[in-house]
């Protein structure tokens, strides 16, 4: 059970980096096969950024609910673990825990995952340019136990790495 948190930890970090590379080799294809003139034209490459993206949450969601249940099964991990806080609230100036963030992560309403174009444009979702890489930075919102909303980020990139050390640890 405890090599699975690795694994999917690693996948995800493969799907944020590996973002550009598939652009910078998938995306010129349909330029170069694009042939206006002919009424037969049919090649075009899938549509494989909403792939990724919808992976790469549902990868996110899947590391912070097995983390939070081995964080209840062993006890905490906060001081065995690289980065102890790896999320920021957005209103205000307050670092978010590395146990915390998993809760918020597991009950956020939505999740968004941070791009950035080659021209520095910063957006959220796969609305945007599709020539844009993930950052390693995911936008939370939800609700607060006492009913106020939130939005914070997330720093992914921090979070697997912390799932990787507490799973090194977890092992022995």
């Amino acid at each position: 059970m405890c090599k699975l948190l690795s694994a999917k930890a690693i996948r995800l970090l493969q799907g944020i980096f590996a973002l550009k590379k598939l652009n910078k080799i998938l995306l010129p294809l349909n330029d170069e096969y694009d042939v206006k003139d002919d009424p037969f034209h049919c090649f075009a490459i899938i549509d494989y950024y909403p792939l990724v993206y919808e992976d790469s949450i549902a990868l996110m969601l899947e590391l912070a609910v097995t983390a939070r249940r081995e964080i209840e099964k062993y006890g905490s991990v906060q001081t065995r673990v690289k980065y102890p806080n790896i999320g920021k609230y957005c209103d205000r100036n307050e670092d978010i825990s590395f146990e915390k963030s998993l809760s918020k992560i597991i009950h956020a309403k939505t999740i968004r995952l941070q791009t950035k174009s080659d021209d520095g444009q910063v957006s959220y979702g796969y609305d945007g340019n599709r020539n844009s890489a993930f950052t390693g930075f995911a936008l939370i919102s939800g609700d607060e136990q006492d009913g106020t909303l939130y939005k914070a980020t997330i720093d992914i990139i921090r979070m697997c790495v912390d799932i990787v050390m507490m799973d090194a640890l977890s092992s022995y």
